[in-house]
C-alpha cells in the first residue's frame, strides 16, 4: 500500500470517528456543605436550629447542598481521537 494513501485514509477515518454527542444529566450531583449563617435572610432564620458555631466565632448553617451538576442539564461529550 502506498504510504501517502495510508496517511490520507487514516485522516479520513479519524475525522469520521470523531463525533459530538449531547447527554442529559439524569440526576443532580453535588456535595453537602455548611454555609455562613445570615440572620437577616428569612430562609436562614427558618433553619436557625441547624446552626453550628465555628472556632473563629462565626456561625454556619448545616445541610446546604452545593450543586455541581443540575438534573436535565445538557453535557457535550467528544468521542474519538482528538
Amino acid at each position: 500500500m502506498n504510504r501517502n494513501k495510508a496517511v490520507s485514509d487514516g485522516a479520513i477515518v479519524n475525522s469520521l470517528h470523531r463525533t459530538v454527542r449531547t447527554r442529559v444529566a439524569k440526576y443532580s450531583y453535588g456535595v453537602r456543605s455548611t454555609m455562613k449563617f445570615d440572620p437577616l435572610n428569612p430562609e436562614h432564620a427558618k433553619r436557625s436550629h441547624k446552626c453550628v458555631a465555628f472556632m473563629n466565632g462565626t456561625r454556619g448553617l448545616t445541610g446546604h447542598f452545593g450543586m455541581l451538576l443540575q438534573k436535565a442539564n445538557p453535557l457535550i461529550q467528544l468521542s474519538g481521537p482528538i
